[in-house]
């Protein structure tokens, strides 16, 4: 990877195997100092043609307080008509960072944006972008899967198809929730319900697809 800038809160990097741009948060930073750097990741993507980014604010304190009707509104707007399609955030862990964060991505229409709680798994996910056709072996029980059957599994084992067979769409926020959707089977729409603060599974809905 090459390094494109370092600050003294803000570094950003540049992986041609994948088009990714991998964006490094930690501290406090002021408003102004975030736009313009969110200017530079702009710049960026034109320069180097990158369509992904790996937005890591594990170590964020407070660094979108001052922007967030700015990022929310403007910011990933002008970011996605730059070129930039999908960003994997790393959610930060500072309280006050992560309020923020979640106001954000719960106004955010575009471009796609997924979270994640440690950097590798968010890098991962973006080499793995866009998701293809699984390559492991289908179990058996699955590929007789259909809507009625899917309905009558056990809330365990309804979350374990949808990760194995789901097509995940664009996630969202709700004031408790983080919620991932999934089209499943061509039939069903299928909503995944984690508690917002702590990650943990709250419950599944799913609705056939008129």
């Amino acid at each position: 990877m090459q390094l494109l800038e370092d600050f003294p809160h803000f570094s950003l990097w540049h992986d041609p195997s994948c088009d990714c741009l991998y964006a490094s948060w930690w501290g406090e930073h002021t408003g102004i100092v975030t736009r313009v750097q969110y200017d530079l990741i702009r710049w960026h993507l034109r320069v180097t043609s990158s369509t992904k980014l790996l937005n890591d604010s594990l170590l964020d304190q407070n660094g979108w307080s001052q922007v967030t009707c700015w990022l929310a509104n403007d910011g990933l707007r002008l970011l996605a008509r730059d070129g930039l399609q999908i960003i994997a955030w790393v959610l930060p862990q500072h309280a006050g960072a992560f309020f923020d964060t979640a106001r954000v991505l719960a106004q955010a229409k575009e471009p796609l944006i997924d979270t994640f709680t440690d950097a590798q798994a968010a890098y991962d996910w973006l080499h793995r972008w866009p998701l293809g056709p699984s390559t492991a072996p289908t179990p058996t029980s699955l590929l007789s899967m259909s809507a009625a059957k899917f309905l009558l599994l056990a809330p365990n084992e309804q979350l374990e198809t949808v990760k194995q067979m789901g097509r995940p769409l664009a996630p969202r926020w709700e004031p408790d929730y983080y919620v991932k959707p999934y089209h499943l089977l061509d039939t069903l729409l299928v909503e995944v319900y984690y508690q917002l603060h702590s990650g943990v599974f709250q419950r599944l809905q799913a609705q056939l697809i008129r």
